[in-house]
């Protein structure tokens, strides 16, 4: 998960006589632990809190979603995206900042909530694809399998780290299994870039159509109005799912892989994981309000008497 390691040096650590300030979590740790540990407490703080301003920010719109639009299936899954993200981080600052003692207890919350997050906010994603493709059973099932992958690698949270107190009442955490943590952000990173691509092929091949122009002119933009429409549906939501992926998933990656022979630069999936899971719960429940109040220039889905795994894609009017 995204609680990987503070430091595993408490054996090595001074003795509390030999400390200016014995009852300060990092003095008993090296210096070069303390500041990764500084570094990765203002990056959760910083990242919660601009989760909870985008939650009071948007909280007219939840509350216009939930009161004017019947509740669903998916408006479910929206909610518990958006609260297992808030519990997922609230808890890891209290991890993080808070002598909370009972560590084992407290370090299986935050995992719990982010493996509901990363499920929740999958399945949104999800419907995107579906909503795209209801007519298409082969392409629904082949993202069915990467879904199921994707919250096979949020399982993997579980395991990725084991906790202990310090004296002074916090938490120390040490990362296990280096290789095979990198299945986490490869999985979320594949199936939200294979959702951008497959939602993007489907609304370029279908709501651009023109007889007179061949499909890679109407994809580059060829054609009166084409850029605008364009750049109006994809460059709005779609094109933030190849950000997410090229700016945090990508990094996340290489910083484990590269983590096997620098221990030292594990503190620093911490910065890059929980703003991905920021942006990732505010990208996916955005894209999904949208859909569903019908903002400007996207489109909007609903659930039809067909059953909840029927999704229909309607063009909005701006």
């Amino acid at each position: 998960m995204f609680l990987e390691i503070k430091t595993n040096a408490t054996s090595a650590s001074p003795s509390p006589s030999m400390l200016p300030n014995p009852f300060t979590p990092k003095a008993f740790m090296p210096a070069n632990v303390g500041a990764f540990i500084t570094f990765d407490e203002y990056t959760v703080v910083g990242s919660f809190s601009i989760l909870v301003w985008d939650i009071v920010n948007s909280a007219r719109q939840d509350f216009e979603l939930l009161s004017t639009r019947r509740i669903t299936f998916m408006t479910t899954v929206f909610l518990v995206s958006r609260i297992s993200a808030l519990l997922a981080e609230l808890f890891s600052v209290l991890l993080f900042t808070y002598p909370l003692g009972n560590c084992t207890l407290y370090r299986s919350l935050p995992n719990t909530f982010y493996f509901l997050y990363r499920v929740s906010t999958n399945t949104l994603f999800y419907a995107r694809v579906q909503a795209v493709y209801h007519d298409r059973p082969i392409f629904l099932w082949v993202f069915r399998f990467l879904w199921l992958i994707a919250a096979g690698g949020a399982c993997l949270g579980f395991f990725s780290s084991k906790v202990s107190p310090l004296s002074t009442g916090y938490c120390t955490f040490q990362a296990n299994g280096f290789s095979w943590l990198v299945i986490i952000p490869v999985s979320d990173g594949l199936f939200d870039l294979l959702v951008c691509v497959a939602v993007t092929y489907g609304i370029g091949s279908g709501r651009l159509h023109d007889p007179r122009r061949r499909f890679w002119q109407r994809w580059l933009g060829w054609g009166q109005g084409y850029i605008t429409r364009m750049s109006d549906r994809f460059l709005r939501d779609n094109q933030l799912y190849v950000s997410l992926v090229a700016c945090v998933k990508l990094p996340e990656v290489v910083i484990i892989i590269a983590s096997i022979a620098v221990p030292s630069l594990t503190s620093l999936r911490i910065a890059l994981a929980f703003p991905d899971m920021t942006l990732t719960s505010i990208l996916a429940t955005r894209i999904y309000r949208n859909m569903k109040l019908g903002g400007k220039g996207l489109a909007s889905f609903e659930t039809t008497d067909r059953g909840p795994s029927f999704i229909e894609w309607t063009e909005v009017t701006p």
